[in-house]
């Protein structure tokens, strides 16, 4: 287990079998610090955050973080989602059916306006629908997801950082866990077999 102030780097390569970039070709450089920072250049980008008040090893730490926390912290939902929203809209007119005719004649006409603009697929179609529509608040329905890089850079990078760490940190242990060459309580197999030679 590290100690003390440090700085890690590593140089990450794509795996065998990866569905991105080059099997064996550079896939990021990141660059960790014992007082919580993390730096990052990718194929898929440039990130950085900063968790200092994470107490212990930083390298363990991070290496627990779940993706969609690492995501939300290294990014921001600005990409539009057409899909997601068609659902959110769908699901909204779902919900209100059936209360009585005049409120699902609206969902039909609302149906209707979807279909009209190309159920939402484009921003362009949205603030079509926008000025269609007549689902109060229907803006709060717009669904924005991270950016496809940031998308990419957790699906890559991640899994190969994590296991950088684990292996780094599997070595540290191994070798904390081997006795030192002059700890006078193990058994010096050195000194018994020069004896044995020249006995």
């Amino acid at each position: 287990m590290t100690t003390g102030a440090w700085v890690r780097r590593y140089e990450l390569l794509y795996p065998a079998g990866a569905t991105a970039g080059f099997p064996g070709g550079w896939l990021a450089t990141v660059v960790l610090t014992s007082d919580g920072h993390f730096f990052a250049n990718s194929d898929f980008g440039s990130y950085g955050y900063a968790w200092p008040g994470v107490s212990g090893d930083f390298r363990l730490s991070l290496s627990r973080f779940g993706d969609s926390y690492v995501i939300s912290k290294l990014a921001r939902p600005s990409e539009y989602d057409g899909k997601a929203t068609l659902q959110a809209v769908q699901s909204y007119l779902a919900d209100v059916e059936g209360v009585d005719d005049e409120v699902d004649e609206s969902a039909k006409n609302e149906r209707e306006l979807l279909a009209a603009n190309n159920d939402l697929e484009t921003m362009r179609d949205v603030y079509l629908w926008l000025d269609a529509t007549e689902i109060d608040d229907a803006c709060e329905l717009i669904v924005d997801v991270y950016p496809h890089d940031a998308r990419l850079f957790i699906e890559h990078v991640m899994p190969a950082l994590r296991a950088a760490i684990r292996s780094e940190v599997e070595t540290e242990d191994a070798l904390e866990s081997m006795p030192a060459f002059d700890d006078p309580s193990q058994p010096d197999h050195l000194s018994d077999t020069l004896a044995e030679a020249h006995a």
